[in-house]
C-alpha cells in the first residue's frame, strides 16, 4: 500500500515491494495517482530514461529492473499512443539496445512496441554556474520520465534519481566531463545543476533490490530494500533513495550541494520518512568513502585528494584484455599490454574503468582515505 505525502508543495509516494514479481501493479499505482500522470495530454511525448549502466542480466541488479520499467509502459499507454513512448539511454560502452537485450527491457519493449532510443546527436546548453554542456539534442521535445536504480557510486558514493540524469549525455562526452571535473564536490555541483536543467516530471525509483559497496557496477552486491519511491521533485525521491539505504545524504555531494541550495529541507524530509520506518536497510559504502566524501569539500582537500585517495588496481589474473576500460578511460591512462595497465601520473581517479569492467577486474584500493575513514 502506498503512502502519498505532500512536502513544500511537491509529492512523494512510498510503497513497500518485497520482489519484483508483484510490483507492476503498485508501481502503476504511483504513476498514476501523480498530478502529472493526471495532468497528461494525449499530444506528449514521453522519455523514459532507465539506468543503463552495461550489458548485465537482470540479477546483476545493475541495471533498472524491467519491469519498472514494463509498470510505466503499462501507465503511460493508458494515455498516450505507444509511438509517443519511448525507452532511451546512452550507456558510456555497451549500446542502449546492447544493454536492453541482456537485462531484459528489450523484451518488454518489444511486447508493448515501444522504441528504444540510443542518444548519440547533442546540442550544448547552458546551466547555472557552468557554461556549457552537451545533452542529447531533443531531451527537451519529451516530458522525462526518470526510471533510477538504488545503487552505490565508488566516485559520488551514491547514485540514484540525479546521477541518473547523466545518462542525458551523448556516449563518451560525459567521461570528458569526468577528466574536467574530477574532484567529487564539483562533479557532485555538476550533477546538481545538470538536474535543475533536466528537470524530470516524476521519478519512479527501482529500490526493491540495490546495490551495496563498490558499485554501481558488477563489482557492487546486490541488497534488498523492498522500496518503490515516486516524486515530482528529483531531489526529494534521491533524498528519499539515500534514507531508505541508511545513507547520510551528507556525504553524497550533489545531494549536499542541494542542502546548500534550499532544494530540500532535510529536517522536514527527515521526519517525514523516519515516520514511514526509514531507513529500510544499511547499504555498505564504496571502499574508502567515509572519509573522502567527508572532506574533498575542502580547499586543502582538493590539492591532496589525487595523492591519497583510492585508486582503481587491475587484477591481472581476473583480466580478460577486452580493452573497455582503455575505451572508456576519460584521462587516456590506460593501456593494454596484454592486460591492462594504469598510468597513475593520469589517473583522475572517475572510477569509470572500475564502472565497466565486465570481469570484475579493476577493483577498489585502499587510500589513505579508506585507512582514516575506518568503513
Amino acid at each position: 500500500m502506498q503512502k502519498r505525502i505532500e512536502v513544500n508543495g511537491k509529492e512523494l509516494f512510498v510503497s513497500k515491494a518485497s520482489s519484483y514479481d508483484n510490483c507492476i501493479e503498485e508501481a502503476c499505482s504511483i504513476i498514476e495517482s501523480s498530478r502529472f500522470f493526471k495532468g497528461l495530454k494525449e499530444t506528449d511525448k514521453v522519455l523514459l530514461k532507465p539506468n543503463f549502466l552495461s550489458a548485465r542480466k537482470e540479477s546483476d541488479a545493475v541495471n533498472t529492473n524491467p519491469r519498472i520499467v514494463e509498470a510505466a509502459i503499462i501507465s503511460f499507454k493508458k494515455k498516450l499512443s505507444k509511438d509517443n513512448i519511448i525507452v532511451g539511454d546512452s550507456p558510456g560502452t555497451a549500446s542502449a539496445l546492447a544493454v536492453a537485450k541482456a537485462c531484459g527491457v528489450y523484451d518488454v519493449c518489444k511486447r508493448h512496441g515501444i522504441k528504444i532510443v540510443e542518444f548519440s546527436s547533442h546540442k550544448l546548453v547552458g546551466l547555472k554556474t557552468f557554461r556549457r554542456i552537451s545533452l542529447w539534442e531533443n531531451y527537451d521535445e519529451y516530458k522525462i520520465v526518470n526510471l533510477p536504480k538504488i545503487k552505490t557510486h565508488v566516485f559520488m558514493t551514491f547514485t540514484c534519481a540525479v546521477k541518473n540524469l547523466y545518462g542525458l549525455i551523448p556516449g563518451k562526452v560525459k567521461a570528458g566531463y569526468h577528466l574536467t571535473h574530477p574532484v567529487p564536490a564539483d562533479f557532485g555541483r555538476l550533477l546538481y545543476e545538470l538536474a535543475l536543467k533536466v528537470n524530470p516530471e516524476f521519478t519512479l525509483v527501482d529500490g526493491i533490490i540495490g546495490l551495496e559497496g563498490n558499485g554501481p557496477g558488477s563489482a557492487g552486491i546486490p541488497i534488498k530494500t523492498g522500496v518503490l519511491i515516486g516524486s515530482d521533485d528529483v531531489f526529494a525521491a534521491d533524498f528519499a533513495a539515500c534514507s531508505a539505504a541508511g545513507i547520510d545524504y551528507r556525504i553524497i555531494p550533489y545531494m549536499l550541494a542541494a542542502a546548500r541550495e534550499k532544494s530540500i529541507n532535510p529536517s522536514t524530509l527527515n521526519r517525514v520518512l523516519s515516520g514511514l520506518g526509514f531507513p529500510l536497510a544499511s547499504y555498505r559504502l564504496p571502499d574508502g568513502k567515509k572519509l573522502v566524501s567527508r572532506i574533498t569539500h575542502s580547499r586543502l582537500a582538493r590539492r591532496v585528494f589525487r595523492k591519497f585517495s583510492s585508486k582503481p588496481r587491475v587484477i591481472t589474473n581476473a583480466c580478460i584484455k577486452c580493452g573497455e576500460c582503455k575505451r572508456i578511460c576519460p584521462a587516456e591512462a590506460i593501456s593494454m599490454s596484454p592486460y591492462a595497465k594504469i598510468d597513475y601520473s593520469k589517473c583522475i581517479r572517475c572510477f569509470c574503468c572500475h564502472e565497466i569492467c565486465p570481469a570484475k577486474a579493476i577493483e577498489v584500493a585502499n587510500g589513505l582515505d579508506s585507512f582514516l575513514g575506518r568503513k
